[in-house]
């Protein structure tokens, strides 16, 4: 892959691991191995972002993949401004989702997002913040026990 032959050309290139494949599978072997992250962004199939984000913070935390008081930064929580259509409160402030075509797939990837929005608030495991920047970042810290 392109990534692949940067991280080759770089003096860091011990520091890279590389894995390509199904992202749930390589997590799911990364968490056999015991794994721990500092930090972790995702930026993947928006329709799975709960999935992922469980199997990053695990139940406790000696089952996910951040480490404790690792961060994990999910990208694109805003999806264009498309997740306020699936929130009673701002419906009126969403975009018009014709405007980025493909209006239908842009709406079911906003409503994902929404939901996993609404998960991670609602999630006791964890603090986080939004950051209203571009599509949107949150930034979320595992609470240590």
């Amino acid at each position: 892959s392109l990534a692949q032959k940067y991280f080759r050309q770089s003096e860091h290139k011990s520091k890279f691991e590389v894995h390509v494949g199904q992202a749930l599978d390589i997590m799911q072997m990364l968490v056999d191995e015991r794994r721990k992250f500092d930090i972790i962004f995702l930026d993947a199939d928006k329709q799975k972002y709960i999935e992922y984000y469980e199997m990053i913070v695990g139940n406790t935390e000696a089952e996910g993949l951040l480490a404790p008081g690792g961060v994990l930064l999910a990208d694109n929580v805003l999806w264009k401004g498309l997740v306020l259509a699936h929130s009673e409160q701002f419906t009126e402030h969403a975009p018009d989702p014709g405007l980025y075509g493909k209006p239908k797939r842009m709406l079911k990837l906003s409503e994902s997002l929404h939901r996993f929005n609404e998960h991670v608030h609602a999630d006791k495991r964890t603090e986080q913040v939004l950051v209203p920047l571009r599509d949107g970042l949150t930034v979320i810290r595992r609470k240590q026990l």
